[in-house]
């Protein structure tokens, strides 16, 4: 039964990782200045958010290399602080 649960487990983990990369898709435009952006979050943040909501290894490196795929911009707010930029869709 155990492995059974656990070769189920990655499906369902992509599945959900996906609607997670909707959601972010659908609700925010990437935008290359930091005026125009609503929303500035590192990826140590963003992942910390998804984790509180989908307890899961959620690698940072993979995220980042999601966001960059799909024109997300990011800046250095000083101190190597280094925030992605969204803004709200409307």
């Amino acid at each position: 039964m155990e492995d059974e649960v656990k070769s189920i487990l990655p499906a369902v983990a992509d599945g959900l990782l996906e609607k997670i990369k909707n959601y972010i898709k659908s609700s925010y435009e990437p935008v290359t200045t930091m005026t125009e952006a609503d929303v500035r979050m590192t990826t140590a943040e963003i992942c910390e958010a998804i984790q509180r909501f989908y307890p899961c290894e959620f690698s940072p490196d993979i995220m980042a290399k999601w966001l960059h795929d799909n024109g997300y911009s990011f800046f250095d707010a000083g101190k190597m602080r280094f925030e992605w930029l969204f803004k709200t869709a409307s």
